[in-house]
C-alpha cells in the first residue's frame, strides 16, 4: 500500500494505493461532513450509504465502478423501531421483518412473509426454541448453549469458553492462551484437522497456520482494517505467497477480496446481521476461501458459528450463543444480543464492550463532527484501558476484563444542549456509562480534584461497574459527586477515586476486590 491519506476527525483510512500486476490502482471513500462513509469502493462495484437524521443508515445503493451504472440487484434498504433496533430488510430478492421484547431480544423474523417465532425465557434471556424449521436449544447452568437441534453439541472449560463442539460426527476442541484469546483448533477428521493462531498486540489475528507451522493464510492491518492478505501459491508452495486484497465497508467488515488482477474472488455483501453466506467462488476461478467477518469475528466452517473473542456468534440468530458473563445483575437488555440490535452502526470486536455511536437528531453540521470526534476519543480510551488491564496481576486480569467487556459507553443526547446537560462528568448505572459535555472539556491527564482529567474520570466510571463498589453505594450512583465537592462522604465515590490512582499508578493486587 502507498499514499494513504486519513479524515481529520474520524481518524479512517480515506485514500491508498494497491500494487497490482498491471501497475497502482488508487482506491478512495468519501465521507460527509459529519465524518459518516457516503460511498466507498468494493472491488468492481461502488456503494453508496444514506442516512436518516438520527444517524442510521437507511439504504446501501450500488454503482458499477467502471461505468457508473446503477445496480439495483444488490441495493438494500433498513428500518428502524424507536430504540435504533433494525427492524426491517428490503432487498431486490427478499424482505425481512424483525421483532423485539423489552430486552431486546428476537421475537420472530419473516422472510418474505414466512415467520419465524422465537420462545423466549423471560428470566434468563435464553431463546428456548424456534419455529419454520423447527428447533430448540439447551445451556447448562452459566447460559452457554449446550445443543441445538440444527446439529452440534458443545462443551465449555472452567472459563467459559468453548472447549469443544461436535457436529456431523466431527468433534473439534479449541485452546485458549492467558489472554482469552483462542490460538488453536483441532478437529477429529478432515484434511486440515490443525489451525494454530497468530495475533498482534491489538488482538487481530495476523496468521492462521498448520500443525507443521506452514501458513495457510496471514493478513496484513492497517489499525483496525484487514487490508490485504497472503495464500501459499498451489503451483509453488514454497515460493513468494499471493496476494489478495481486502475491500471492508464503514465498520471495517471485509465485504470483497481481489487478486492482483483485481477479479473477483470472494464476495460477501450479506444482510446486516450476517446470515448470508459468502460467494465463495464469485468469478468462477477456485473456491476462495477467507475467514474474517465482522470486526473481531472469525468463521469457523467446523460449527457455521463466529469466534468472538468472549463468545461465539450464531449470524442466523443475530445473536450470542453464550450469554454476558456477568449475567443479568442490573442490567434490562439482552444478554445475548448483538449490538443492540443494529449490526449497522455497532461493531463489537470483542464480543462485549460496546460504545454507542448514534448521534441524536437534529444535529449541526459542526455537532455532528463533533460527536464522531468525542466517539473517536471514547473508543481510544477504551482501547488504552484495555492495555493497561492486560499489564495487572492475574489474579485481577480476569475480573477487570470481564467488567470492562460488559461496559456499554454513551454520549449525553443533549452534550450540546446547554442548558439541559449535566453539570457532572458521567454517571454510571451498571452497565451503561453515560458521558455529558464536562467530561469532554477535561484534559487527558490526572492533574487535580479539580481537573482530574479523562482517564482518571473514565478508570472512576470503570469502577462503578464493580459489585463490590455498587455494595458501597446508594442505587443511584452519581459519577463526579466526590471529585466535583459534593460527595467527599459517599463510600461509592471515595471507592471509585481510590481505583482510579491505583489503577494508573501503581497497580497493586487486589484492586479488583
Amino acid at each position: 500500500m502507498t499514499q494513504i491519506e486519513w479524515t481529520l476527525f474520524a481518524g479512517t483510512v480515506k485514500r491508498w494505493r494497491w500494487a497490482m500486476a498491471g501497475g497502482e490502482i488508487a482506491n478512495e471513500r468519501y465521507y460527509d461532513l459529519a465524518g459518516r462513509a457516503v460511498r466507498y469502493p468494493l472491488g468492481e462495484l461502488l456503494r453508496d450509504v444514506r442516512y436518516d437524521e438520527a444517524s442510521r443508515i437507511v439504504s446501501f445503493t450500488h454503482l458499477s465502478a467502471s461505468d457508473g451504472t446503477a445496480q439495483p440487484a444488490l441495493d438494500q434498504a433498513f428500518g428502524y423501531d424507536e430504540n435504533s433496533r433494525l427492524t426491517s430488510i428490503t432487498t431486490n430478492a427478499a424482505s425481512w421483518g424483525i421483532g423485539y421484547d423489552a430486552n431486546g431480544n428476537r421475537t420472530g423474523i419473516s422472510l418474505n412473509g414466512s415467520l419465524s417465532a422465537y420462545s423466549v425465557e423471560a428470566t434468563s434471556n435464553r431463546t428456548t426454541s424456534i419455529t419454520n424449521p423447527a428447533r430448540s436449544f439447551g445451556y447448562d447452568s452459566a447460559g452457554n448453549t449446550t445443543t441445538d437441534s440444527e446439529g452440534y453439541t458443545a462443551t465449555y472449560n472452567l472459563r467459559g469458553q468453548l472447549a469443544t463442539l461436535t457436529k456431523a460426527g466431527v468433534t473439534t476442541s479449541y485452546t485458549y492462551n492467558a489472554a482469552g484469546q483462542r490460538v488453536r483448533k483441532v478437529s477429529s477428521t478432515g484434511a486440515q484437522s490443525t489451525v494454530v493462531f497468530a495475533y498482534d498486540q491489538a488482538g487481530h489475528v495476523l496468521g492462521e497456520y498448520d500443525q507443521n507451522g506452514a501458513a495457510l493464510r496471514e493478513y496484513v492491518w492497517l489499525r483496525d482494517t484487514p487490508m490485504a492478505m497472503f495464500t501459499p501459491d498451489p503451483a509453488n508452495p514454497t515460493g513468494a505467497p499471493l496476494v489478495f486484497y481486502i475491500h471492508t465497508d464503514h465498520l471495517n467488515t471485509p465485504r470483497v477480496v481481489v487478486d492482483r488482477q483485481n477479479r473477483v474472488r470472494w464476495r460477501w455483501l450479506a444482510e446486516p446481521f450476517g446470515t448470508t453466506a459468502p460467494e465463495t467462488d464469485p468469478s468462477g476461478l477456485g473456491v476462495f476461501t477467507q475467514n474474517l467477518r465482522f470486526p473481531g469475528q472469525y468463521a469457523d466452517q467446523e460449527s457455521g458459528l463466529f469466534y468472538n473473542y468472549h463468545r461465539y456468534y450464531k449470524a442466523g440468530e443475530g445473536r450470542y450463543t453464550q450469554s454476558d458473563p456477568i449475567g443479568l445483575v442490573g442490567g434490562s437488555v439482552s444478554t445475548y444480543g448483538y449490538v443492540d440490535g443494529n449490526p449497522l452502526t455497532a461493531v463489537d470486536p470483542s464480543g462485549l464492550f460496546i460504545v454507542d455511536e448514534n448521534p441524536p437528531e437534529g444535529l449541526s453540521t459542526y455537532e455532528r463532527q463533533e460527536w464522531t470526534r468525542m466517539v473517536k476519543s471514547l473508543k481510544e480510551l477504551g482501547e488504552r484501558f484495555r492495555a493497561r488491564i492486560k499489564t495487572v496481576c492475574f489474579v485481577d486480569r480476569a475480573k477487570l476484563q470481564t467488567l470492562f467487556d460488559d461496559w456499554v459507553l454513551r454520549i449525553d443526547p443533549n452534550v450540546f444542549a446547554l442548558r439541559r446537560n449535566r453539570s457532572d462528568f458521567a454517571d454510571t448505572r451498571y452497565p451503561n456509562s453515560t458521558f455529558y459535555s464536562r467530561f469532554f472539556q477535561e484534559g487527558d491527564a490526572y492533574n487535580s480534584e479539580a481537573a482530574p482529567g479523562q482517564e482518571f474520570i473514565f478508570a472512576h466510571e470503570f469502577r462503578h461497574l464493580s459489585p463490590s463498589n455498587r455494595a458501597k453505594g446508594s442505587a443511584s450512583l452519581t459519577a463526579g459527586n466526590r471529585l466535583s465537592g459534593r460527595g467527599g462522604f459517599d463510600p461509592a465515590e471515595a471507592d471509585a477515586d481510590k481505583f482510579a490512582e491505583l489503577f494508573l499508578g501503581r497497580c497493586p493486587c487486589g484492586i479488583s476486590n
